[in-house]
């Protein structure tokens, strides 16, 4: 009698037990967020441990920390890492989706996947046609109107983009830095690599400056300055900010020795005509001596 007792007092403690704790391991079905939930309902913290360790504590104030039991942000984690992996299921088959972090407004529409106030970190595994460079993209998460239109473009090749994802082309190796629709800045440096990619060979005496009537048949026949590209010719290369520099100094070198050469020449234009002068003076002087001496 006593053993069935004690086995139909087991049978309601564990009934009972089981309909005020509603959440098995093996799982559970029919639960109510508002009242069935993990968690504390006074001002203490929840705390996951792992090997007796906080693996996961969240504080009362909903902060969450990973690895510390003092989380100083919503999230903070303490000696370790994230790691992305995985992606979205793109409908344009040119991307090739990777991990993202995405940057919502405070406006956030549930029913609006992505809103104008959004952004996003993403990795592309392969770019758009026009870029087969996969990389780390900052900008519109898709399918944004606006996706596409990276912002900062980190390629997988070290080269940084801003505002294009035209980073392939025929001579991209030679650069790492690609700005669309200009750089506005204080100051801009340009190293010459050598002393003889400077212009100051204009004023060595072994140069040879080109004859006035040359430059202007050059100019007649070109519709350019010698060592100067066309108008065509920079539409469809661009141009070197130090090469041009340096063509253009060429040029103001050059206009200088001309210059001087007309200075010289100009100079010894006025001697010639003051010595002229001079006889003229001298010859009506002794013209008019030998007049007085006649009468």
């Amino acid at each position: 009698m006593k053993k069935y007792l004690l086995t139909l007092s087991a049978f309601v403690f564990s009934f009972t037990y089981s309909q005020t704790q509603p959440w098995n391991i093996t799982g559970n079905s029919g639960t109510n967020p508002s009242t069935n939930f993990i968690g504390t309902i006074d001002n203490q913290s929840l705390v996951i441990k792992t090997n007796n360790k906080d693996a996961l504590h969240i504080n009362a104030t909903g902060k969450i920390g990973i690895g510390t039991s003092a989380p100083l942000e919503t999230l903070s984690i303490h000696n370790g890492s994230i790691r992305l992996t995985g992606g979205y299921n793109s409908t344009d088959t040119s991307v090739g989706g990777g991990p993202k972090i995405v940057f919502g407004d405070s406006n956030d529409n549930p029913n609006q996947q992505y809103n104008r106030g959004e952004w996003s970190i993403e990795y592309i595994e392969r770019a758009t046609q026009d870029n087969s460079i996969g990389g780390l993209s900052f900008g519109k998460p898709w399918p944004s109107p606006s996706f596409g239109d990276y912002k900062l473009y980190l390629a997988n090749n070290g080269k940084i983009a801003m505002g294009t994802k035209n980073i392939n082309c025929a001579d991209c190796d030679s650069y790492l830095l690609f700005v669309k629709d200009g750089i506005k800045t204080e100051k801009v440096k340009v190293e010459i690599a050598s002393a003889n990619g400077w212009a100051d060979y204009v004023f060595k005496k072994d140069y040879k400056l080109m004859g006035l009537s040359e430059v202007e048949k050059h100019i007649q026949d070109k519709g350019h300055l010698p060592n100067i590209p066309s108008a065509d010719d920079v539409v469809k290369n661009g141009i070197n900010l130090g090469e041009m520099d340096a063509k253009l100094l060429e040029k103001i070198e050059e206009l200088t020795l001309y210059s001087i050469e007309q200075n010289k020449k100009l100079i010894d234009g006025e001697e010639k005509s003051r010595k002229q002068q001079d006889l003229i003076n001298d010859l009506i002087q002794r013209i008019t001596t030998l007049e007085n001496k006649t009468k």
